[in-house]
């Protein structure tokens, strides 16, 4: 019984054992992250205190409560859950403190010559090669070295030709601090999220990169396998767009899937399918599940979901272990463990425990958009979707299970939509009609996709599988392109106020549904959830003439354009390819050059541009450009990233440029305040 009422067979119970540990631990990350980055002079060794202390002191009241007369003991009942939450979260706060990402001063950073680490991650950008990695030592100019701890870094470099995975190196360069993401202002996003972990990165040359010895790590064994399959479907008879797609669906990497094609998934609501998630682990599990039907006949079920939960392992193993993926593996390890010895299964206790174990191992992941949104999601499933179904299972098991899915993308959208508006600053309207139709066809299209990677060199087989793979791509995407014309995502300005009221909503509505009835419940969630809808429609801004204005030239491959920042809010002008363009913004004026200079279609204004940017299709150097009066002395000109390498090397290292204030792009965005 709970105030009044009975529980409903549906009914969850929120307060499992491992709900206290979780909040705990993620407090003291919560709390420790918030004193490093509030409190000037703060270092990890006050959280090293801090967290020894919280621990000792768990242990004194925990001493409390297991000393006395019976009666004593039943008085003190509820020390049991007060040490418990001090323990873990001092626990969160050594953690944190652990596994804090090594800070450099301003004034250390241009004393850096080397620095020597391992390659964990290798990739290739429109900038050259990518390498991520953990950087054990750094060497000033006087060949001193320091050895560093939990310093992550980025380094930028031509395309190399050797295998460099996991290779020891000294690599010199500018290393600078990667403060803020590329082509993006910070508005839109909750500051919580910007506390994780912000690498360093490095410019340099393949020649500057020395390779010292080799050390395979488990992130590069991963990577070999993960590029033959990546490989595989390459080299298969698919179409180009439904190799990158499914190299995305099924891989996790989402850097061969083309810009416009993401903005379609995310202007819908369909960003979960091109980002690793439980949904993906499901899909892999049933398929799994349904090859090794056979076993049960022998009697060995339970040996189907050992096998099942090791190849869901080696998944998770070869798409890079994100966060969603780790939960969901973790969920059905608690789910299979459950079967083998017969026992009772909490989804919500092993959510809790996934969980747990995530911050366990990667504090920041708190801090994930990908994780939240996970944990937000199973939750809302767990709390709502049976609660609020109409249907028997029983009595209308067809019934129960349409209804099911129409309320399993409500509720995870009406819970969630509120952080994802907060860290992308939209919101999809149409989701549901989006996701109704795809989600019931997704598993039925990833098999035949499987298939058709597998037998690629059977003839006939090859092309009908080839056929309706490619089919099925261009149906999903045209019918995703039809929800979105002209657009179906309207941007919303969320703070984080508003978070904290849609969640606190939430979690009341998940109270009262799941048996913990008082009349109030409602009525406060209501009062709650109304108010974060207010402070989302009307934001409480200043003026805009006293907004701060900055503009930003992004440095994106596939097209140019400069977003604008007033306040919290943002736009962003895109400047059309083939044509030589001239817009003017706060008094200032940019040039946009992708023709050459007797192709204009304007006249040339009496006061040169403050900014030039120089795309492809322009031929014509910056020094011509001034011969001509294009340009002026103080004007910048800002080099595409689409303009070739060598003809930027050619004029950015040519004399008579010296006196032209030239940037690449390639290198960073420029930010301009207006």
């Amino acid at each position: 019984m709970a105030n009044g009422i009975g529980r409903s067979k549906n009914a969850v119970d929120p307060f499992v054992p491992l709900l206290i540990p979780t909040l705990a631990f993620a407090s003291g990350i919560a709390g420790s992250t918030l004193i490093l980055n509030r409190f000037a002079g703060a270092k990890e060794q006050e959280i090293y205190i801090l967290g020894v202390s919280l621990i000792f002191l768990a242990g004194i009241v925990r001493l409390l409560a297991a000393t006395g007369t019976h009666s004593e003991l039943f008085r003190k009942r509820r020390l049991h859950q007060v040490w418990l939450f001090l323990l873990f979260l001092g626990g969160g706060a050594l953690d944190t403190a652990f596994t804090l990402p090594c800070h450099i001063n301003d004034s250390e950073l241009s004393n850096i010559r080397y620095v020597y680490g391992v390659v964990t991650d290798k990739r290739t950008s429109a900038n050259g090669d990518v390498l991520d990695i953990d950087v054990n030592y750094r060497i000033d100019n006087l060949g001193h070295f320091r050895k560093v701890r939990n310093l992550k870094a980025i380094i930028i470099c031509p395309a190399t030709q050797a295998n460099i995975d996991d290779i020891l190196l000294v690599a010199a360069g500018n290393i600078s601090r990667r403060s803020t993401p590329v082509n993006t202002f910070e508005s839109g996003e909750i500051p919580a999220s910007r506390t994780s972990d912000e690498p360093y990165r490095i410019y340099c040359l393949e020649d500057d990169i020395i390779v010292n010895g080799h050390k395979a790590s488990v992130a590069g064994f991963s990577k070999k396998f993960r590029n033959i399959i990546e490989r595989k479907i390459e080299l298969s008879g698919l179409e180009t767009g439904t190799k990158n797609f499914l190299i995305t669906l099924l891989m996790g990497n989402r850097e061969y899937l083309h810009p416009d094609v993401k903005k379609i998934f995310s202007d819908t609501g369909m960003a979960h399918i091109i980002a690793l998630s439980g949904m993906h682990v499901a899909i892999i599990g049933g398929i799994i599940l349904f090859l090794l039907f056979p076993v049960n006949f022998a009697g060995l079920y339970r040996w189907r979901l050992v096998i099942t939960l090791l190849l869901l392992i080696g998944f998770g193993f070869l798409t890079g272990w994100a966060y969603s993926t780790v939960r969901s593996i973790i969920m059905i390890g608690c789910i299979t463990t459950a079967v083998i010895l017969q026992r009772k299964n909490s989804a919500w206790n092993a959510l809790l425990l996934a969980t747990l174990v995530i911050l366990a191992l990667w504090p920041s992941a708190l801090y994930d958009v990908g994780l939240q949104l996970s944990f937000l999601c199973v939750a809302s499933l767990i709390f709502f979707t049976s609660q609020l179904n109409p249907f028997d299972h029983r009595r209308h098991p067809t019934a129960y299970k349409i209804a099911g899915a129409v309320l399993a993308t409500l509720v995870t959208t009406g819970v969630t939509w509120i952080v994802s508006g907060a860290n992308f600053g939209m919101f999809p309207l149409a989701f549901l009609l989006a996701n109704l139709p795809i989600l019931p066809f997704l598993p039925a299209y990833v098999v035949i996709a499987i298939c058709s990677i597998i037998f690629d060199s059977v003839p006939f087989v090859e092309k009908a599988l080839s056929f309706a793979t490619d089919k099925g791509y261009h149906a999903m995407i045209d019918y995703l392109s039809f929800l979105n014309e002209p657009t179906t995502a309207i941007p919303v300005e969320v703070s984080i106020i508003s978070v904290a009221l849609w969640l606190a909503a939430a979690i009341l509505m998940a109270l009262w549904l799941n048996g913990y009835r008082k009349k109030i419940m409602p009525w406060v969630a209501c009062g709650f959830a109304c108010t974060a809808i207010i402070t989302i429609i009307f934001p409480q801004n200043i003026d805009s003439d006293f907004k701060e204005r900055e503009a930003l030239i992004c440095n994106y491959h596939y097209k140019t354009s400069i977003k604008i920042r007033e306040g919290n809010k943002e736009r962003e002008y895109v400047f059309p390819s083939g044509m030589n363009t001239v817009i003017e913004i706060a008094e200032k004026r940019f040039m946009f050059l992708d023709a050459q200079i007797d192709q204009l279609s304007f006249s040339t204004p009496g006061s040169p541009p403050d900014y030039v940017i120089i795309s492809r299709g322009c031929d014509q150097a910056p020094e011509e450009l001034r011969r001509q009066n294009v340009i002026g002395e103080n004007t910048v000109v800002a080099i595409h990233p689409m303009v070739a390498r060598q003809k930027e090397a050619d004029w950015l290292n040519n004399d008579n440029a010296s006196t032209i204030k030239m940037h690449s792009l390639r290198q960073s965005p420029i930010r301009i305040g207006l």
